[in-house]
């Protein structure tokens, strides 16, 4: 019995010391994983991490009723050199709830925001003496200076310029 005791003071005197040894500085990471070490993501949690991003952005981009967000709105069209013309018949003009075409405008009935720079919009068109619906996409590339329009049915892609 005597010699437990003393085995145990032994280790407790061996674990004092430990505790007041200086901690050594190890330099950290700004994800916080010390410098040195290799982090594995997995699978798994690359997939969870795409997802929390996705989450973030959809809560971020927060709806504006019917309206298009502002970094949407302005005067759009093929290029500066057509910007600068007096009508293209690629022109396309977005402000709040509307979107102007050549001969044409359509007017918001649905705006779904995926990300900040991302929407969809379900337009009731009218021009040229008829009427149609249209599902429309919109993404705000370049740092706001392009605008691309995808359009559903049919299977339309557009790339625009912002004019200024």
């Amino acid at each position: 019995m005597r010699s437990g005791i003393v085995i145990a003071a032994l280790l407790l005197a061996g674990c004092q010391q430990d505790s007041e040894a200086p901690v050594e500085d190890v330099p950290i990471k700004d994800n916080g994983v010390p410098a040195g070490s290799d982090a594995i993501v997995t699978d798994a949690a690359q997939a969870d991490i795409e997802r929390s991003q996705a989450a973030t952005d959809a809560e971020m981009a927060q709806p504006m009723g019917k309206a298009f967000p502002a970094a949407f709105h302005g005067r759009w069209d093929g290029n500066a050199a057509a910007c600068a013309k007096d009508y293209s018949d690629m022109r396309m003009t977005i402000t709040g709830d509307t979107v102007k075409h050549w001969e044409s405008s359509g007017t918001v009935r649905e705006l779904r925001i995926e990300t900040p720079t991302r929407i969809t919009a379900d337009l009731d068109f009218s021009g040229e003496g008829e009427e149609w619906q249209s599902t429309t996409g919109y993404e705000v590339v370049d740092g706001g200076k392009a605008l691309v329009r995808t359009q559903r049915n049919p299977d339309i892609t557009v790339r625009y310029v912002r004019c200024s």
